[in-house]
């Protein structure tokens, strides 16, 4: 199926505005949280991770966009190895701090006397998980390959893959000779995973339950115990102002993580359901309308990059006075200001008449715009 100019740029426009959001959305949680000493915690370390992972996912969506629209790979080997490492790289980053704030949120609510992780441990994790997910995409960095096909053979099953860099070599079928791709004047390349069809099937399913099924198995595990205690325990004995406002800000935490972790699920759902289905039914790749689901899948995957910061900004209110404090160019750390400075600031106002029309008073310096922010439970 070849696209037209409307829909190809149709596509490259929806990609365009994906790759804008999420460059911003994720560079301002990222920008906070280094700018805001109040919020630098354990848990809003894992998020700056997950801000990260979400960046290094857009490095591989332009060639891949490129790769659908022409059925061409021009981008070299060494691209096409780092493509297929980094789409399984960043989710797995993704899914395993999600188990790492899982695991912090469940300790600190199920046995609230046992230690925190402390930042420094956090650090530590999410190393382990930069390494963990190195593990699992090692496969497609080692094995992934480019085969070059002559266009009028495109489809067909006979076609020997048989490049190599430099002089790239394709075998006709049923031919005893050799044709020199570089001669040809229509070649497409492909970027695939060169391994035993069997094996190929086998990573397929293991990233499918490593990455989506178990994880969310866990996960889904995990927080119904946490519900039920946010929710439905009551504590013994009289009940405090300071007990009830940690409950709600502990529930408010696990709300905004539900909700990042289910527009995960969402969003990967359909991506990782199309390739199961190619791998029931292969004959459905070459359908028309297989690279248009494909696309649109793709796009509902990448753009999970965009939809955390919204509910990071929206769903916690330090994250919003952060991010206001940041863009005043005002550190979150900054000390309280002197009494001259009150003073000026408390002259200032006095000459301005509120829309009241009285006058202001001193009462309205204790709305200081500066307020520090302080950490998410």
């Amino acid at each position: 199926m070849e696209y037209n100019k409307g829909e190809t740029g149709f596509v490259v426009f929806m990609f365009v505005i994906l790759v804008l959001f999420s460059i911003l959305g994720n560079f301002m949680v990222i920008y906070v949280i280094v700018k805001c000493r109040g919020l630098r915690t354990v848990t809003n370390y894992f998020l700056f991770n997950l801000s990260a992972g979400d960046l290094l996912t857009l490095f591989q969506i332009v060639p891949n966009v490129h790769y659908v629209l022409t059925r061409d790979w021009i981008f070299g080997l060494s691209l096409c190895k780092l493509s297929q490492f980094f789409t399984v790289f960043n989710i797995a980053i993704s899914v395993f701090t999600f188990v790492g704030i899982t695991a912090d949120r469940y300790t600190a609510i199920m046995f609230p006397l046992r230690p925190r992780i402390r930042p420094r441990t956090a650090i530590f994790y999410i190393f382990v998980i930069w390494l963990a997910a190195f593990v699992v995409g090692l496969p497609s960095l080692i094995f992934a390959n480019v085969e070059a096909t002559p266009v009028l053979l495109r489809g067909r099953s006979s076609v020997k893959r048989n490049e190599t860099q430099g002089d790239q070599n394709v075998t006709y079928p049923n031919a005893d000779t050799t044709v020199n791709a570089t001669q040809l004047e229509d070649t497409t390349r492909q970027c695939f995973l060169a391994l035993h069809p069997k094996f190929d099937e086998l990573y397929d399913y293991a990233l499918f339950t490593l990455l989506y099924v178990l994880p969310l198995m866990v996960l889904a595990a995990t927080y119904v115990p946490i519900s039920l205690r946010l929710w439905f325990h009551r504590g013994i004995g009289e009940i405090t102002r300071a007990q009830v406002e940690s409950v709600r800000s502990k529930r408010r935490a696990v709300k905004m993580m539900c909700a990042v972790m289910c527009i995960f699920a969402i969003c990967w759902f359909p991506y990782q359901v199309f390739f199961i289905i190619l791998r029931v039914k292969p004959e459905f790749k070459r359908s028309p309308p297989a690279f248009t689901i494909f696309i649109a899948c793709y796009w509902l995957a990448m753009s999970n990059a965009i939809y955390n910061p919204i509910i990071y900004f929206t769903m916690n209110r330090r994250f919003r006075n952060g991010l206001v404090n940041a863009l005043s160019c005002f550190s979150c750390s900054k000390p309280a200001p002197s009494q001259v400075e009150l003073n000026i600031m408390k002259d200032a106002q006095l000459s301005y008449p509120d829309p009241q029309g009285h006058l202001g008073s001193s009462n309205t310096v204790e709305h200081y715009p500066f307020s520090v922010v302080t950490s998410v439970n």
